[in-house]
């Protein structure tokens, strides 16, 4: 998927256009209509100084992180589980959906899973017997770090912090249990930094709260309506996660269960350390400070399908009469995960680079064009930062209206029209076609994934 090298979607070009145009300190501050991280933003930016401003140089960031996760992944299971069992969540983790595109979309999601990993093996790594001042002083610096790194990275350090004073409090170790209590206190105070310098001016923002309205968890469900919201919200998890079947939900809440159960019996710390970020995450989206969109819930999606593989290998191992049924649902949720067909298939999400490229061959000099408005953001990446926007770069194109639709539209006076499209829905594109098609304008088309280009001359000139 990332060497299939597809255009930038609307959320990319207003992000890498932010991330090219902005100094490294010009970073640390609110960016328009896109959010990042920091420091995420700031490494992404270093890459395209030395590759260039290309799609390729822009995802980069995104897909090493991913690629490493996997590894990582593979060790954080098998903390927990046999090699035969960690097929399972290792298959679902490469090659569901959401992992693959955002390894290859200019976003901070890839990031976030391997962040939550790594914090995850270093918990497990660094045992309360082995805390010294180079741990806390490493603690301190890795999660003052995160912060600025990856956003949900908070809850996953609010996990650590009361995992290690659990584990001290069970031990009574309780002048050792002062050691974790500077690095919290770092992390507070880098949180408050970040908070109060980028993350308070988004908040409120009614524009941001309207589009993330729905995906605001009820703090306290009073109506049938709201619990519903609360189920349906829950749920995303385990569809985005699993599967969308009802096989794959199903499965994933029961095995969610027995795994959790099952982490109880061996050691109740270890529960603290995996839910507690979820919980952190829950409430603050019940006071309307995080979004449960499910882009922003892929950072718990690794402990996400390791309890749900612990839950599975139980289920196998103690199930001794019926081991073949579950054997079964794994594999029919492996095959419905569809991933791997992007080894063949290319993922498209809205293609502008081609639609330029095609005008650009096809046009005459006369010829004017019109952009539709929804296009903007991806053509002024496209024009003004891509390393190839000399040759991609309309001269004379004028920008549409917000509420153009075709009956409508004040096109130029000159004979031949180019209209350029993207981030536009197929039904609505093919009004454009049809409404300039009765009216014998249409001389010429091109017809892409969510964009196209439509040629017009006027006739009885």
């Amino acid at each position: 998927m990332y060497f299939q090298n597809r255009s930038l979607f609307i959320d990319e070009a207003c992000l890498s256009s932010q991330l090219i145009e902005r100094s490294y300190s010009g970073l640390f501050d609110n960016l328009e209509y896109q959010y990042a991280p920091p420091l995420f933003a700031v490494l992404v930016k270093f890459v395209t100084s030395i590759f260039g401003p290309t799609e390729y140089a822009l995802r980069l960031i995104p897909l090493l992180a991913s690629l490493l996760c996997l590894p990582l992944f593979y060790k954080l299971c098998r903390q927990f589980l046999k090699p035969e069992h960690c097929i399972f969540p290792l298959f679902l983790f490469a090659f569901g959906m959401p992992v693959l595109q955002y390894a290859t979309e200019v976003k901070q999601y890839s990031t976030d899973m391997l962040l939550t990993i790594v914090l995850l093996l270093l918990s497990f790594r660094w045992e309360i017997s082995s805390f010294n001042r180079s741990k806390v002083l490493l603690w301190s610096l890795i999660g003052s770090l995160v912060v600025w790194f990856s956003m949900p990275g908070v809850f996953i350090l609010f996990g650590i912090g009361v995992y290690y004073l659990f584990e001290f409090y069970k031990n009574k170790k309780w002048k050792q249990s002062l050691y974790i209590l500077l690095p919290i206190c770092t992390w507070l105070i880098s949180f408050g930094l970040y908070y109060f310098s980028i993350i308070r001016y988004d908040i409120g923002l009614e524009n941001l709260e309207d589009y993330h309205a729905r995906f605001f968890l009820p703090l306290i469900p009073l109506t049938w309506a709201e619990w519903q919201k609360v189920g349906s919200i829950l749920i995303t998890f385990f569809r985005t996660g699993i599967g969308s079947t009802v096989l794959a939900i199903g499965f994933g809440i029961l095995t969610f269960i027995m795994g959790i159960w099952q982490l109880k019996k061996s050691r109740f710390s270890t529960i603290l350390l995996f839910l507690l970020p979820l919980v952190a995450c829950l409430f603050a989206s019940g006071l309307k400070l995080y979004s449960l969109i499910p882009r922003l819930t892929l950072f718990y999606l690794p402990v996400l399908l390791l309890i749900v593989a612990i839950g599975s290998a139980f289920l196998i191992e103690h199930l001794k009469k019926m081991p073949y049924l579950i054997y079964i649902a794994i594999i029919i949720i492996m095959i419905n995960q569809k991933g791997y067909s992007y080894f063949y298939n290319k993922f498209e999400i809205e293609e502008l680079r081609p639609v330029l490229e095609y005008v650009q061959l096809h046009r005459e000099p006369e010829d004017a064009a019109y952009l539709y408005f929804h296009a903007t953001h991806a053509y002024v990446f496209y024009s003004t930062y891509h390393e190839k926007a000399e040759t991609l770069a309309i001269p004379g194109i004028q920008i549409g209206a917000y509420e153009d639709r075709p009956e409508t539209l004040k096109l130029p006076d000159n004979k031949r029209v180019w209209l350029i499209f993207s981030h536009i829905e197929p039904a609505e594109f093919e009004r454009f076609t049809e409404v300039f098609s009765k009216k014998g304008n249409l001389k010429d088309q091109l017809i892409v994934k969510r964009g196209g280009a439509l040629l017009l001359e006027k006739s009885g000139e």
